[in-house]
């Protein structure tokens, strides 16, 4: 799982063809760490050193676009596990992986509703 920062968003190498050469490598516990933050109303940004972290700082005008865009991103990240499933060959790590997007997703439009 990589970091990239100026679209503020989570890339796989498994669901993105091509990842900048300047995403940050940062490990699945770090993504559930950033992402559960993330949905808890904390804000990633980026430390001294280049890594995504994060920060207390109250949510901004421009957090709608980016729970926004990491929805897109969930979405896109969904459809090969789910059209494995839906023709009938998905695997155990296919339900995972759209269960695992799912619960990111739902935290996110929950925070979406409250920015309401």
């Amino acid at each position: 799982m990589r970091y990239f920062s100026p679209s503020a968003g989570f890339l796989d190498s498994q669901i993105h063809a091509r990842i900048p050469d300047d995403a940050v490598k940062i490990s699945e516990r770090d993504y559930t760490r950033l992402l559960t933050g993330q949905a808890e109303g904390r804000t990633i940004t980026i430390s001294a050193e280049g890594k995504p972290e994060l920060s207390d700082s109250p949510a901004g005008p421009d957090r709608r676009q980016v729970i926004e865009a990491e929805l897109e991103r969930i979405d896109v990240a969904s459809l090969r596990p789910l059209r494995a499933l839906l023709a009938g060959f998905g695997t155990d790590a296919d339900k995972a992986r759209v269960a695992e997007l799912e619960t990111a997703a739902a935290a996110l439009r929950e925070e979406l509703k409250q920015l309401d």
